[in-house]
């Protein structure tokens, strides 16, 4: 038999606010999960840092460098990956498809480069091109 139990305000408070936690939580995992099995999809690209001169002239080109970084590939706000560039610049990495977050990780000051958003289409790799500012003016 089944017996009502009174719960004061606060014990209803905190098991409410424990349910939502761990419903958020279990959502947080469902949307980051990837499909099992090998992936033909991802991200690939290159980083190329610049300005690299003090003053650019037309008689003078002084073009973007390949620039080795730390990428953190975010889903939903949430670590799904991390990469790294090559001293050539290149990185790929394999993804299910949707909606990405690449984040350069830089300290603060400059260097600096902004997020870039991608879209992972299935069987395919999106080309991405991250420019990381220099500083040099």
């Amino acid at each position: 038999m089944f017996l009502p139990v009174r719960r004061s305000g606060t014990e209803l408070a905190a098991a409410a606010a424990a349910f939502v936690l761990a419903a958020f939580v279990l959502a947080a995992l469902g949307a980051s999960a990837a499909p099992a099995g090998p992936l033909g999809s991802g991200v690939r690209g290159i980083v190329l840092i610049g300005p690299t001169c003090p003053v650019e002239r037309a008689d003078q080109p002084c073009p973007d460098l390949p620039f080795e970084l730390r990428i953190r590939v975010l889903r939903a706000h949430l670590l799904v990956a991390r990469t790294r560039s090559g001293p050539d610049g290149h990185f790929r990495v394999a993804l299910p498809p949707g909606l990405y977050v690449l984040a350069p990780v830089l300290g603060p000051g400059p260097p600096s480069a902004p997020p870039v958003a991608v879209r992972v289409r299935p069987h395919r790799f999106a080309f991405v091109t991250i420019r990381v500012d220099s500083g040099i003016r």
